[in-house]
């Protein structure tokens, strides 16, 4: 039998793959593999989605604080330049924490789509860009974090988080919400 998080996460998986439109991504889950440093080197970047997990959970696993442990290594190499890294969901929370942030239970969405407004800095940022001035994601999270850490250049909010995604050094990526492959459109039409 397939653990519950195991379709969350083939899903979020092709919705990856969808909205970088290619047919090969690579998959590796943290939950039954740990990450090993060798992996570190065998790619320019990588993608980090969802998780069966909280920051703000009271008693982490043993489980929880080992994936943990691997994403904050892999955010570490990724301040470092080696890979890039995107971490969603779950994983700004992570990146938020590891760099002196804090993460609170004071923002929560509901499972729904949400207008994300760019902020003046995501004009010139390579990633964000080409989304001012914002774009409709998917959200659904409990925790967010309360502002970008110190030294993190926040690049989107919206109405009900205020930190919808920003980037700290200049390969490594944190947002809030989930990424899809959706035109950019007000929130209004």
């Amino acid at each position: 039998m397939r653990p519950p998080e195991e379709g969350a996460a083939s899903a979020e998986h092709a919705s990856f793959r969808h909205a970088l439109g290619v047919g090969q991504l690579d998959r590796h889950d943290l939950l039954t593999t740990p990450l090993t440093e060798g992996i570190l080197d065998r790619y320019r970047g990588v993608l980090v989605g969802g998780s069966p997990f909280n920051v703000t959970d009271a008693a982490p696993s043993d489980l929880q604080r080992r994936v943990e442990s691997d994403l904050e290594r892999l955010a570490r190499a990724a301040l470092e330049e080696r890979p890039a890294a995107l971490f969603t969901c779950y994983g700004i929370g992570v990146v938020t924490r590891m760099l002196g942030g804090s993460v609170t239970l004071e923002h929560p969405e509901p499972a729904s789509a949400v207008w994300v407004s760019t902020t003046d800095a995501a004009a010139s940022d390579p990633l964000f860009g080409p989304s001012v001035p914002g774009f409709h994601a998917f959200a659904a999270h409990k925790e967010a974090s309360r502002a970008a850490p110190e030294g993190a250049v926040l690049l989107a909010a919206s109405e009900t988080c205020p930190v919808q995604a920003y980037r700290a050094g200049t390969r490594l990526w944190a947002t809030q919400f989930h990424p899809s492959r959706r035109p950019a459109t007000s929130p209004t039409g």
